[in-house]
Formats: structure tokens, C-alpha cells, sequence
């Protein structure tokens, strides 16, 4: 996994928040996840007792964290559990109840470093 944020600081320029966590077969977890994105492409998915087309505010697997904006008429997906292998999603917010992260490394570095 490798999440990365650029921010413009004024008169310093740009620096990017980067973490890493997994890779070498060892898996990243997380519990309670929601996800606000607008594209994620990955290499094989794996989705258990989904529900697709589901209004936002009519989620019942998981909590929306009331700190997200989000439109309760929006859409959304939902499933009891779900694997993603290798996803380079585009996000604006993700949060978790529980987030295992095996191999945490983070860092901010001068200068714009995306994952990918």
C-alpha cells in the first residue's frame, strides 16, 4: 500500500506526506472502511455479499464517519467483507474503524513524490 499527499506550503514550496505499509506478501487490513473516490483500478477484486447502488445515506455495513461529507442521495457500494489487489485508487477521503498496517514506514519530503 503507498498513499501519498502533495500539499502547496506558501514560500516553502511543495511537500508530500508519503505511507507505505505492506508489500512481500504481507497483507494491509482494514475494518469499518469507507472510501470517497472517484476511480479505482486494480488487479483483481474480490467482493462478499455486496450491494451495489446503494444511497449513501441508506448504508447499513459500516459506519459513514459523520466528519465525511458526504450527499446521504449519493451513491455507494457496500459488502460484508472484500479483498483488492494491487489498487492505485483516486481519493478524497478514506477512513477506517481499524487499519492493520504490517511495514509502516511515513515520511514528508520536500518536492511532489506520487505512488504512482
Amino acid at each position: 500500500m503507498c498513499q501519498s499527499v502533495p500539499v502547496d506550503i506558501p514560500v516553502l514550496g511543495t511537500y508530500t506526506m508519503t505511507l507505505k505499509a505492506g508489500g512481500l506478501g504481507t497483507a494491509v487490513k482494514a475494518k469499518d472502511l469507507f472510501i470517497n473516490m472517484t476511480d479505482l483500478p486494480a488487479k483483481s477484486g474480490t467482493f462478499n455479499n455486496v450491494d451495489v447502488g446503494v444511497a449513501t445515506g441508506s448504508i447499513t455495513k459500516g459506519k459513514v464517519n459523520p466528519k465525511d461529507h458526504v450527499d446521504p442521495d449519493g451513491y455507494a457500494q457496500q459488502a460484508d467483507s472484500i479483498e483488492i489487489i494491487d489498487a492505485h485508487q483516486r481519493v478524497w477521503a478514506t477512513s477506517a474503524g481499524t487499519c492493520e498496517l504490517a511495514g509502516l514506514h511515513m515520511n514528508i519530503a520536500a518536492g511532489r513524490h506520487d505512488c504512482f
